[in-house]
């Protein structure tokens, strides 16, 4: 165990006693703590699995492999061992070779072999991959708090040259993951890992140095200002530290911003336009070579392997996100206080499941396909006929109705009252940003800080922060509380009806501020305004360069996919119609012409055109269906990634959006394009 008292001894002199010496505390159990909290999160699930596989297969994993593991693990905080990651990839390959091998032994298809063995190598590569994955999605998350973890070292700083306790203090004020990086550089020392808090937070530095170089720089300036010998320098030091990390952010957001266009345009074409060019083409395909292409591998390609691609794709975009982006989340407020959906019934309100309303939804889409299909296989002499009818095409769009309204209801009622609160939310911390830059300037002018907060109050009327400021200044004054109970206390605290993590972090700060005098929190104030004001501007001219973008993939998740789409399933309707009409009238022609050579030869040009394995229209739009449905949810979830970063309400609220609106446009298009087709065919002998 590290000497602290003696560690803080040494620093006091070589500081000639200038800073504060915090007494001991132990960061091992707030550690631990931190770990438990990710029990439930998918991380947690995957280091079960890999040490459970780890017990039943044993590994030897080489020494370059190891070293390229392990870095990944500690940053995750994943306490599992680069053997037990090579343990849980070799053991799921094993798995899905036997798999392949007893599906085959029952299918005799070889086909069904090879893709298993295929499939097997591909698992097995990407989950010795998945902590390397998993690190880039950490790392975009976590850069989204690197501007407010030096934020609050600075405001600490300004007050007390402590660096262990400015890294505490921007642990406790930070969400994770970041939060759980700075209590592990603590521990570390705490540990014996590293002597020296320097020594611990350089070696994390070292991690972000190639992302974000303006964090690295920061942390570094951050650490000079603990050996210069004038507060006046001090400041100065600690000032340009935090122009610094502002200037970082917007040169990488406006550098993302341009980056972000070629992206996009790929996963446009990998999801959109090349699977559309086969689809129009498949039909034809599957009449050629229908004895090549079943309906399984169309299946495994377009609702499988290509939704995957696409997804990894988008997320690959999304990760090389840097800071900047406000992902302030309400949903994270309310799911903490066991938040749940209610609705209005007459003049009651009732909790209700979102996943459950969704499931009635399908169900209720479900009902008319389910009758008619049990009907249509029960009578095998007009099942070819009614299988591409109006009206089984019909059913099957029933079925792509249910899932995408289905889903979209699920989202919705998901983030239903919170988002008109997310909106408070966001309109809340806008008008905050402005009144933290009056209250600055007015501690800096010497005034008290409950006098400060009504005069600031008073110069924004009738908005919420007067309200808030109100509130705190009349519990300072009239309830003879102290400022911490005054803005913090669980029952009549000014902020029990707040919802902001950047107000809560903001009101912490004053109150620990206030602890120096009000000289400190006004410049810590100011300094806030000047972070708030920057990232703003930097989110605005973010929308501004990828505004083309942006209205791009709204317009093609909305309209032109779903029109598309369902284009093309009219198209596919069109040609099994042509198709199946052409070969009955040809067979007509050949029974009443007997043995003429010409007519013989016109029967036997339909027997190029595989028509047994034509694949039914409404099977061709089941795929085209779920595949609209996949590309919606990846397209929403890339778009608000762009714009809102990780912030489910806003990801949910896009998602139900898109959902509603392209499920309607695609079930209408294919409904009236089909119709039109089946009208044009009528000449040629339509069926349907």
């Amino acid at each position: 165990m590290v000497d602290l008292d003696k560690y803080r001894r040494e620093l006091d002199k070589e500081l000639d006693g200038k800073q504060e010496i915090i007494p001991d505390q132990s960061y091992s159990t707030e550690y631990r703590q931190f770990i438990k909290d990710q029990d439930g999160s998918g991380k947690q699930r995957y280091a079960r699995a890999c040490r459970k596989a780890g017990n039943l297969l044993h590994v030897h994993i080489s020494q370059k492999d190891f070293d390229r593991l392990n870095p990944y693990l500690k940053l995750l905080h994943l306490n599992i061992s680069p053997q037990n990651v090579m343990s849980l990839s070799y053991l799921s390959a094993i798995v899905m070779v036997l798999l392949s091998i007893i599906a085959f032994a029952l299918t005799l298809n070889f086909m069904v072999l090879i893709g298993g063995m295929i499939s097997s190598v591909v698992v097995m590569y990407m989950l010795s991959k998945a902590p390397s994955l998993m690190f880039k999605s950490w790392r975009a998350k976590a850069s989204d708090q690197l501007v407010s973890a030096v934020l609050y070292m600075v405001i600490y700083m300004e007050h007390t040259s402590n660096l262990e306790q400015a890294v505490y203090f921007a642990a406790r004020n930070l969400p994770p993951p970041l939060s759980l990086d700075f209590i592990r550089v603590l521990w570390l020392v705490e540990s014996g890992k590293y002597a020296t808090i320097g020594e611990s937070l350089e070696s994390y530095v070292k991690t972000w140095e190639s992302w974000n170089p303006g964090f690295a720089e920061a942390v570094h300036m951050l650490e000079s200002s603990l050996y210069v010998n004038t507060a006046t320098r001090r400041h100065e030091i600690l000032e340009r530290t935090v122009n610094t990390i502002l200037d970082s952010t917007e040169r990488s957001m406006m550098k993302y911003a341009h980056d972000t266009q070629n992206p996009v345009q790929a996963v446009h074409m990998l999801g959109i336009i090349l699977p559309v060019m086969g689809l129009v083409m498949l039909p034809l395909i599957v009449s050629f070579m229908g004895d090549q292409v079943s309906i399984w591998k169309i299946v495994f390609l377009y609702n499988v392997l290509l939704p995957i691609s696409v997804f990894l794709l988008a997320k690959h975009t999304l990760d090389t996100r840097p800071a900047g982006v406000n992902t302030n989340d309400i949903y994270d407020f309310y799911n903490y206080k066991n938040y749940r959906t209610k609705i209005r019934i007459g003049k009651r309100y009732i909790s209700i499941s979102p996943k459950l309303a969704a499931v009635v939804v399908a169900l209720l889409f479900f009902i008319g396909p389910i009758m008619h299909f049990s009907n249509m296989y029960s009578d095998p002499d007009t099942l070819n006929l009614v299988a591409n009818s109006l009206l089984t095409l019909g059913m099957s769009l029933l079925i792509i109705g249910g899932l995408g309204f289905g889903l979209a209801t699920y989202y919705y009622l998901r983030v239903k009252d919170l988002i008109p609160r997310q909106k408070q939310l966001n309109k809340l911390d806008t008008e905050f940003s402005n009144s933290v830059f009056q209250l600055g300037n007015r501690l800096e002018e010497g005034i008290p800080i409950e006098s400060a907060f009504r005069r600031v109050a008073e110069s924004m009327p009738k908005s919420p922060i007067a309200a808030l400021f109100n509130k705190i200044q009349l519990n300072l004054v009239q309830g003879n509380m102290g400022l911490k109970q005054a803005i913090f206390d669980p029952h009549t605290g000014a902020l029990v009806e707040i919802n902001s993590a950047m107000i809560r972090s903001v009101m912490n700060i004053i109150v620990e501020g206030s602890k120096k005098g009000s000289k400190i929190v006004a410049f810590s104030l100011i300094t806030i305004s000047r972070y708030m004001t920057s990232i703003r501007n930097v989110n605005e001219r973010l929308k501004d360069l990828l505004a083309e973008t942006i209205a791009s993939l709204r317009s093609e998740v909305k309209i032109f996919i779903p029109m598309i789409s369902g284009i093309v399933v009219a198209m596919a309707v069109l040609t099994t119609n042509i198709l199946i009409s052409l070969s009955d009238r040809l067979a007509d022609i050949s029974s009443v012409g007997g043995s003429n050579q010409q007519l013989g030869f016109g029967s036997t040009l339909m027997d190029i055109f595989q028509l047994e394995h034509l694949i039914p229209s409404w099977v061709f739009q089941l795929v085209v269906g779920i595949y609209l449905i996949q590309v919606t949810l990846v397209m929403s979830y890339m778009l608000s990634g762009i714009l809102h970063g990780s912030q489910r309400v806003e990801r949910s609220n896009v998602m139900q959006r898109n959902l509603f609106m392209s499920t309607t446009v695609y079930i209408v298009i294919t409904l009236v394009m089909s119709m039109i087709f089946v009208m044009l065919t009528q000449g040629v002998g339509g069926r349907l």
